[in-house]
């Protein structure tokens, strides 16, 4: 490249003298002979990039566990954007609960999980969400068009350069069956009670 009167940038593994393995950045800039129409000479530096490599590194690895802990996730989970309140990305467990394919969650709002009566409120709340906060529980509609009683935690998080939230999601469905029941064979006791 260089031969061909281009600049050459790259970043290079060498081995320091103390035995350390450190990253340079080479810049080879060259010294052309407009006469003669070639090569004359180069100039260039070094620049000791070993602390920025360092850190690329550790925020890969870093992506790569949250990634991992995201997936893998037994509780069903979601990260939308804000304020647009699109939804960004939905773990394996979001998808094998609700039934929605990843492609088709990531094409929705996140009203769009919402009973009508709920849409404004969920999207009024979830725009000011800040920090780590308990939403409470609302209701889902699942891609077979059931609906379920959720409570959802949520917290902030940048997600490739955009500001989003991630909610963990557990479906308290079964449990709110549960209590009703106790509160109606509890009003069922009482009455019994009163007519004895």
């Amino acid at each position: 490249r260089l031969h061909r009167n281009q600049t050459v940038i790259s970043d290079i593994r060498t081995l320091a003298a103390d035995g350390r393995i450190v990253w340079v950045r080479s810049y080879a800039q060259p010294v052309w002979d407009k006469e003669n129409n070639r090569l004359a000479g180069i100039y260039g530096a070094v620049q000791d990039v070993t602390a920025q490599k360092e850190a690329e590194l550790a925020l890969r690895l870093s992506e790569s566990r949250y990634r991992m802990l995201f997936r893998q996730n037994p509780a069903p989970m979601l990260i939308y954007e804000r304020p647009a309140l699109k939804i960004l990305d939905v773990n394996e467990a979001f998808c094998s609960h609700y039934g929605y394919t990843q492609e088709e969650a990531c094409s929705f709002e996140l009203k769009d999980l919402y009973p009508e009566d709920e849409k404004e409120e969920i999207s009024e709340l979830a725009r000011g969400l800040r920090g780590y906060q308990n939403v409470g529980e609302w209701h889902h509609i699942k891609k077979d068009g059931s609906i379920i009683t959720i409570s959802a935690v949520s917290h902030d998080i940048d997600l490739e350069g955009k500001s989003a939230r991630v909610a963990v999601i557990t479906d308290v469905s079964d449990r709110k069956k549960a209590e009703d029941r106790i509160r109606k064979m509890n009003l069922e006791l009482e009455q019994r009670v009163l007519d004895r």
